[in-house]
């Protein structure tokens, strides 16, 4: 599980949580204006995850008074048993690992298919 965050600030900006939360993000900080960081389980083996709340600060770069606490959730990574069934021409998936997959598939209208784990 990843998640995703753009914060605009200027002077950049910073984000910060708790040690040992399990969680990391790329990049930690940044001096752009606008920047978008990305959240996902730290590297692990762990085939226990379970859903994980944490709170982060997000902070001006120049000035760390200015911050805002948000809550940030990932769910476990672990695909099970991943399938592609029913699938339109041109749909597939590859690349299936315990914790990524890849979905290929055309923009076309009316092309459908489940996923199931």
């Amino acid at each position: 599980s990843t998640g995703a965050i753009t914060i605009t600030s200027i002077g950049g900006s910073k984000v910060e949580f708790p040690a040992h939360s399990g969680i990391t993000v790329s990049p930690t900080s940044s001096v752009n204006t606008t920047q978008e960081y990305t959240f996902q389980w730290a590297g692990t083996d762990a085939t226990d995850l379970t859903e994980k709340e944490i709170t982060v600060a997000l902070k001006n770069g120049s000035d760390e008074t200015k911050v805002e606490n948000i809550k940030v959730k990932l769910l476990p990574n672990r695909l099970d048993n991943l399938q592609i069934t029913n699938q339109s021409t041109g749909i597939s998936l590859s690349s299936v690992t315990a914790t990524t997959a890849t979905l290929t598939m055309p923009v076309i209208k009316d092309k459908q298919f489940t996923l199931t784990m």
